[in-house]
């Protein structure tokens, strides 16, 4: 008898991660630290507590004063947010069973592959032409695709 198993693979959900915007972190940082030695003030609590309720505003006053980036969640590295924004739009008029919709989706996916296939012949042209000039250069140990 033989037996073969094909093990199945179980998609995860990605958890999003905050990044902080780090324009806005350096030229802001100055008000992050002054609301930041306010909450130093706290002793009669254990400190757990105080870590706590110190880690808590600390997290407050970043997102009110430096904002949490967008982050894309694109793989590829040609693709664009306004990219995404075309994608969710595509997928907006995905799964409608009108004859309006098909249309719109037709249209609207033909319309997206066209953007993708131009941004990525555009990417990878500019990674040819870097390669060329670390050639020429004689860098071979930046040769990073």
């Amino acid at each position: 008898m033989k037996v073969q198993i094909k093990l199945k693979y179980i998609k995860r959900k990605r958890i999003k991660r905050q990044r902080w915007n780090k324009k806005n972190l350096i030229e802001k940082s100055k008000e992050l630290g002054e609301k930041i030695e306010g909450l130093t003030k706290y002793m009669g609590e254990s400190t757990e507590d105080r870590w706590k309720r110190l880690k808590d505003k600390i997290i407050e006053s970043a997102n009110d004063i430096v904002g949490a980036e967008e982050m894309i969640t694109a793989r590829k590295p040609w693709i664009t947010r306004e990219m995404i924004e075309e994608m969710e739009e595509r997928r907006k008029w995905k799964h409608q069973s009108t004859e309006k919709a098909r249309q719109e989706y037709r249209t609207l996916n033909n319309k997206l592959r066209r953007t993708t296939e131009a941004a990525r012949e555009k990417w990878w042209d500019e990674k040819c032409t870097e390669l060329e000039e670390l050639q020429q250069k004689g860098r071979y140990d930046n040769y990073g695709v």
